[in-house]
Parts: structure tokens; C-alpha cells; sequence
């Protein structure tokens, strides 16, 4: 799967990283929110599934873009 599970038992999050799209899926099993961050194109796209939120930080202009979905 070129999949890597991260897991970081301090703060019961795991990270899961896809090495076939370059995305990150940052799991917090205490909130079950799930963070999606995307590295192509020197941006950053930061979903919690939870509240329906995307960050987008561009590392290029260093702005951080925060997108609330319904």
C-alpha cells in the first residue's frame, strides 16, 4: 500500500502517511478528527473532519488560508 502508520502515543495521534500521493492523514483517535495534508505544489491543505475546516498554508507566501466548509 506505500502506506507508513505513524503513531505518537503521547498524544493518541496517529499519522498516516501515503507515499503514493504525497498526502499525510493525521488521525487523533481522542477527538476522531482527521487531518488531510497535501504537500504537492508547495501547499498545505489541513482538513479536520470534524468541525469541516481546511487550512491551506502555502509555503510559498507563507499565508495560511482558512476555509470553512457547510
Amino acid at each position: 500500500m506505500s502506506t507508513t502508520y505513524i503513531i505518537n502515543t503521547v498524544t493518541s495521534t496517529t499519522y498516516i502517511v501515503s507515499t503514493v500521493t504525497s498526502a499525510t492523514y493525521i488521525v487523533n483517535t481522542v477527538t476522531s478528527a482527521t487531518y488531510i495534508v497535501n504537500t504537492v505544489m508547495s501547499t498545505t491543505y489541513i482538513t479536520n473532519t470534524v468541525t469541516s475546516t481546511t487550512y491551506i498554508v502555502s509555503t510559498v507566501t507563507s499565508t495560511t488560508y482558512i476555509v470553512k466548509t457547510q
